[in-house]
């Protein structure tokens, strides 16, 4: 049996766990639209687009989960905002960083900077606040579409990144994705098949798929991707070419 936790530094480890005795699986079907464009959690209708969330259980004991709109006031259940996390062993701040513990530490109550929603007193942790794309009106994680492409043909596992850029012609934010692969004879079967997954699944239309070679992609020490960095990558790329 797989058991799920969201965990971080902050509190030593796990903030809540499934429980180890529950029988079944520990997901939720939820309207991919009320998702993306309301923030918001509510069964699907017959037809309509789904997303699939992962439970990462109930609180443990001796900490608070709550979920706070971008002005801080607390939302309710089948709401998505920020997560925000008391206990008695919350840590005390960052080491010699005291503007950022300011921000962060308020009152005994960590923000935690991550985005998720509480169902049915269960956590369900969706992205960081950071890597939230808006595109379309409509809100992304930059980590739900790098899975789709993860598995499209000639792209390297774990080796693509997605990141918005404004386009000045549109007005608008546009979604660009940066693959490496190995074969540059197969670009153009990998771009149609990028771009089909992505809208296939999410409706979305790539402005750019950005082909590059082996070990374009930066990551950070902990092999995280930086997506800032490779955002940044991407614009001198383009603009070199122009």
């Amino acid at each position: 049996m797989m058991g799920t936790c969201y965990a971080m530094a902050e509190t030593v480890f796990a903030i809540s766990q499934t429980k180890l005795d529950r029988e079944g699986e520990h997901f939720i079907a939820v309207d991919r639209e009320a998702l993306q464009e309301r923030a918001e959690i509510i069964s699907p209708q017959p037809g309509q687009p789904t997303t699939t969330l992962v439970s990462n259980g109930t609180p443990l004991s001796g900490i608070s989960v709550s979920v706070h709109d971008a002005d801080g006031q607390v939302l309710p259940e089948g709401r998505v905002g920020e997560l925000y996390v008391a206990s008695d062993f919350l840590f005390s701040g960052y080491y010699k960083l005291p503007d950022l513990t300011a921000e962060r530490l308020r009152g005994g109550i960590y923000r935690t900077s991550d985005r998720g929603v509480l169902v049915d007193g269960e956590v369900y942790v969706l992205g960081r606040l950071d890597d939230l794309l808006i595109l379309n009106g409509r809100n992304f994680h930059a980590a739900e579409i790098e899975s789709l492409v993860g598995v499209v043909d000639g792209v390297k596992p774990g080796r693509n990144a997605a990141f918005a850029v404004f386009k000045v012609d549109s007005g608008s934010n546009e979604l660009i994705v940066a693959c490496e692969r190995e074969d540059p004879a197969k670009d153009d079967a990998i771009r149609a098949n990028v771009r089909k997954i992505i809208f296939d699944a999410l409706g979305l239309h790539p402005s750019d798929v950005h082909l590059v070679p082996p070990g374009w992609i930066s990551k950070t020490s902990s092999g995280k991707l930086s997506r800032h960095v490779n955002a940044e990558k991407y614009a001198l790329e383009i603009g070199g070419r122009t």
